[in-house]
């Protein structure tokens, strides 16, 4: 399991492993820059990397004739996975993308069909996604995809990804223009950190995940069928 730690906690942890001094010397401008990293490092881990502790299931309902959903707060549109139309025990696995084509059998301006086929995001709002045909029912949306990493904003604040791999990835940038073998060196023990933490999950093999936004992220099965 991933070793959470609250945003104090890690602040002093990489202040410790970048030799920064612990004293009132220790200024608004470099905590805050410590902060940016903190949450950049850790957004660019979770889009890197399908972790056990990111993995997330959310189902929406769907309204009669309506093809704009919200995406979950806690997702963005490159964590949206899977889409599946679900009507009880019917399931339909929806796929991405839609246009004129789809529109010249079913056209969402005057007729309402089930299952739910297609998606894709609004080109109106990142934060909305758009289904083909409407619904014409209720039902639901099952989404399953990879959530966000919680922002580190107050101390009380905690990791969602490993607090080491995360300490040793902060001190290593701090540390990369002083102490470039002293930065690599962190990187590497960063490294070691995630494979001894994916050997501990039961890690056997590696593949890719297709995400919403046609990225590809480096999946680790943890053991789980």
């Amino acid at each position: 399991m991933a070793e959470i730690a609250q945003l104090s906690e890690l602040i002093d942890r990489v202040r410790i492993e970048a030799s920064l001094a612990l004293g009132a010397t220790f200024g608004i401008a470099q905590r805050l820059h410590i902060i940016g990293l903190l949450n950049r490092i850790q957004r660019d881990l979770a889009r890197d990397r399908d972790w056990d502790e990111l993995h997330t299931h959310v189902v929406i309902p769907t309204v009669i004739g309506t093809f704009t959903y919200s995406i979950p707060n806690t997702m963005n549109y490159e964590g949206m996975e899977k889409l599946t139309s679900r009507d009880g025990t019917s399931l339909k696995k929806m796929k991405l993308g839609f246009g004129p084509q789809e529109f010249a059998k079913i056209d969402p301006a005057t007729t309402n069909s089930w299952p739910i086929e297609r998606w894709r995001l609004s080109p109106l709002s990142v934060s909305d996604f758009e289904v083909w045909p409407n619904p014409d029912k209720v039902a639901s949306i099952d989404i399953e995809g990879q959530k966000k990493p919680a922002l580190l904003v107050d101390d009380a604040d905690s990791c969602t990804l490993d607090a080491d791999v995360l300490v040793l990835r902060v001190a290593g940038h701090l540390l990369a223009k002083s102490s470039p073998r002293e930065a690599d060196l962190k990187f590497a023990n960063s490294d070691r950190a995630i494979l001894s933490l994916l050997a501990r999950q039961g890690a056997t093999k590696d593949e890719n995940i297709t995400l919403g936004g046609g990225l590809r992220r480096q999946h680790v099965d943890q053991g789980l069928d």
